[in-house]
């Protein structure tokens, strides 16, 4: 089995409700499980990573539970990467996951299995149990489909593509950005958020590991293995997630299945491709606008309603 690492700092509901959902997935007992637990930016945060700190010693219902109680505040890329660093030297596959990914019970099953089926596929880049809202057809007939854009959510690869990500500098952003045809291949495989984010990372204003791995799975003509229905539901777009807001565009119905069919090879089904690049479409300037306009006159509505009730109560008062 692939062992779990979760990465976690000072949100115990969400770490809470993670390993819960973890324990009860098939084959959690013969998983072990490393938790990377990050100290402290200041004070004011020392009683929540303290009761991180409590909480993790509770855990059980898995092969083994290793801790990494950091001494020093690492910061999210260190302290994920550090951790996987050390555990790609005992073992040849990892899977990773935030503190806020509730499972589904089939997750883990899913994640094995996709890694065992694709191992010396050269195509495949890594394995995810997130698949976002998008229409699956019913024609699709089976339980995996295949994107060039992966996703960090629940994400499994193996130590060889993990190695295998490439870091990008500004003049090689500007030189991929340079090549239309190159940059377009680029949106039209993954969506049109990752030009965007891509050259935040290439600038030091994004540190996005996932996007790293994204322009790699390009460069590299590789995929990412999707379930056709949710096996992750991230609870982290509560506000109180990093690089996330308040939202619920990624919210998902998670999937009870617990047996899982896979191509025997990477299959591009050009539905589920278009369905995905629809779903990460960025709105226009005019749409955004049409929004705004549109919550701004639902607003004056409420407002003009409410002076309108209040002005035929202080008639009927007057009467």
């Amino acid at each position: 089995m692939a062992p779990v690492l979760i990465v976690t700092y000072d949100r115990l509901e969400h770490l809470d409700r993670t390993i819960s959902s973890l324990r009860s997935n098939i084959y959690a007992e013969q998983t072990d499980l490393f938790i990377a637990s990050d100290f402290q930016r200041s004070d004011s945060e020392a009683d929540k990573v303290t009761a991180v700190r409590s909480y993790l010693k509770t855990i059980d219902g898995f092969k083994s539970v290793t801790v990494f109680a950091r001494e020093k505040n690492f910061g999210l890329v260190e302290n994920c990467n550090s951790a996987v660093q050390y555990i790609l030297e005992k073992f040849d596959r990892i899977i990773i996951m935030n503190d806020d990914l509730v499972t589904a019970l089939g997750f883990l099953k899913f994640i094995n299995e996709g890694l065992d089926r694709y191992r010396d596929n050269v195509k495949v880049f890594s394995v995810t149990g997130y698949c976002p809202p998008i229409r699956i057809p019913s024609s699709y007939g089976y339980d995996a489909f295949f994107l060039g854009r992966m996703s960090a959510w629940g994400c499994a690869m193996t130590k060889e593509s993990y190695e295998s990500v490439c870091e990008i500098t500004r003049n090689e952003f500007d030189d991929f950005i340079a090549n239309k045809k190159l940059s377009r291949a680029f949106v039209k495989c993954g969506g049109q958020d990752l030009l965007t984010m891509l050259k935040r990372v290439a600038y030091d204003s994004l540190e996005a590991w996932d996007v790293q791995c994204m322009y790699t799975q390009f460069l590299k003509n590789q995929y990412t293995v999707y379930p056709s229905q949710s096996l992750v539901f991230n609870i982290g777009f509560d506000g109180t997630g990093m690089h996330c807001g308040k939202t619920d565009k990624f919210d998902v119905t998670l999937s009870d299945k617990s047996s899982f069919t896979f191509p025997d090879d990477v299959i591009i089904d050009r539905r589920i491709v278009k369905a995905n690049y629809k779903f990460r479409a960025v709105p226009s300037y005019a749409r955004k606008l049409l929004w705004k306009t549109r919550g701004l006159i639902m607003r004056l509505s409420g407002i003009y309603g409410n002076l309108l009730k209040l002005a035929a109560k202080m008639i009927k008062q007057k009467q």
